[in-house]
């Protein structure tokens, strides 16, 4: 899918520019390097979660099926780069032992 379709799934679906954009410029999985699905949310916009880019992370439909099946202690267990990124929206996290996040 091009950056004008995305465009046009954006508007249609209501999405917010930051958002659309977001899926735009990161088309692969952040954590397998995969095609990327639409954008998730670190903190859901439900539980006062953004659109901002801090709040996205670009996943694989099989890694986002497994965030939420396994929890953001899975996603940083695979992607330790993205920690602090994660823990800006779920400080939480912070206090796990090392052990609990495997």
């Amino acid at each position: 899918m091009d950056s004008e379709d995305k465009r046009a799934v954006g508007k249609k679906q209501k999405w917010s520019d930051s958002y659309t954009q977001y899926w735009i410029n990161h088309t692969n999985c952040e954590l397998c390097y995969g095609t990327a699905s639409a954008p998730a949310h670190i903190k859901s916009r439900g539980a006062g979660g953004s659109d901002s880019e801090n709040n996205l992370l670009s996943l694989c439909l099989t890694c986002h099926t497994k965030q939420h099946r396994q929890g953001w202690g899975w996603v940083i267990s695979q992607a330790p780069f993205l920690k602090e990124k994660i823990q800006l929206w779920h400080q939480d996290l912070m206090y796990q032992k090392k052990s609990s996040l495997r």
